[in-house]
């Protein structure tokens, strides 16, 4: 005999289906041990969300979204308590808000705001980014970027969520070497079916693409002395911290460099002709870059050694006036740009640009490289 839960579960799935009449999109999210590190989540409730499988339903069409899911302690993080809600969409973006107010008594009160966002890509939820404020009796900020896929996850792979990572005995991480033979063997080349988002560094010297979720490349057109500095070693040891733009204003090194914000970075450093590289897979770093990607928000990424420091400065490149002046700024960047692999052979998500695209750009605009 199914219980309440289960019948409410499904006289609201039922009823979303007959509201939402069009093509009904599935998203599946894992909250993994790292998800709940970089939400700065307290460790006595890690049990409460660590391993389980957030579920939404989206209807593109009717501009409504669900959580679904089975465990209804995900709804701290969905901020949907029941229901549907509406959403906006912003491009590959759905971005949608909710208040929950909890307590009795007035000054027992405390409210919750959440202002969340579903990234799409090819019609497919690939990420979830919560942003919950936390007013009243207490005070709290929670930021979360959770990785979606448009099908359930196995019992293997919650488990495997629960676990600790460890390095290995070398004291690098697991993915270290295979990410160096790919390297090798690729010859930097990437699959034409990938997808990346380009930033530029506020100079206009430097630029960070993110490919597909999974990948970030920091290149410095032309080299930096204290880039090269920090990162042409092969121990990884460097403290890593990305944080909001507005925090390190004043170009101070410990201003770049707040305690809170300091990330695991594990990097492959290289050089071609004048050009400085660091590539990185690291989960932790690389969902930190997406969430600030996701809400448009600048941010700097500062390391330092015993030796060298180096901090820059960010921003999403999102439309044309954004790929302009790039050019209008650093022509020997912008056309170093246009010869990276990723650019001929990928598809760029904000513009929507394939390499074919760009050349148009640049006839449109008189622009020769």
């Amino acid at each position: 005999m199914r219980n309440l839960a289960q019948i409410t579960i499904i006289f609201f799935i039922l009823n979303f289906l007959n509201i939402a009449k069009s093509e009904i999109i599935e998203g599946y999210c894992l909250v993994k041990r790292s998800d709940l590190e970089i939400a700065k989540i307290a460790k006595d409730d890690y049990s409460r969300f660590l391993g389980k499988e957030i579920k939404f339903l989206v209807s593109l069409n009717e501009g409504l979204l669900a959580d679904v899911s089975e465990d209804g302690e995900l709804s701290v993080i969905t901020g949907m308590y029941g229901g549907s809600l509406e959403f906006k969409q912003n491009g590959l973006i759905l971005n949608y808000e909710n208040k929950i107010e909890v307590g009795e008594k007035e000054t027992d009160q405390v409210t919750y705001s959440y202002k969340n966002k579903l990234s799409l890509v090819d019609n497919k939820i690939t990420s979830l980014y919560a942003d919950i404020d936390q007013t009243g009796f207490s005070m709290n900020n929670w930021k979360f970027q959770i990785d979606c896929r448009d099908y359930p996850y196995s019992e293997d792979e919650k488990l495997a969520a629960k676990k600790i990572k460890t390095p290995g005995l070398s004291g690098k991480p697991e993915w270290f070497d295979e990410l160096v033979n790919k390297v090798i063997e690729n010859k930097g080349k990437f699959p034409s079916n990938h997808k990346y988002s380009l930033l530029i560094e506020e100079d206009f010297d430097m630029a960070l693409l993110i490919t597909d979720k999974a990948k970030v490349e920091i290149i410095s057109y032309g080299g930096y002395e204290f880039f090269k500095g920090v990162y042409d070693r092969t121990d990884n040891q460097a403290d890593t911290f990305v944080q909001p733009a507005e925090i390190s204003k004043s170009g101070e090194m410990q201003d770049y460099m707040k305690e809170a914000f300091k990330t695991d970075f594990d990097w492959i450093y290289k050089e071609r002709n004048n050009d400085q590289i660091v590539i990185s897979n690291t989960s932790k770093f690389i969902q930190l870059i997406n969430s600030y990607v996701a809400s448009d928000s600048p941010f700097s990424i500062s390391s330092i050694t015993d030796e060298f420091w180096y901090a820059g400065t960010f921003d999403l490149v999102k439309n044309n006036e954004d790929l302009l002046k790039i050019y209008q700024k650093n022509k020997s960047t912008y056309c170093g740009l246009m010869k990276e692999q990723i650019v001929l052979e990928s598809i760029n998500l904000e513009l929507q640009y394939k390499h074919n695209d760009f050349i148009d750009f640049n006839q449109r605009n008189n622009i020769s490289c």
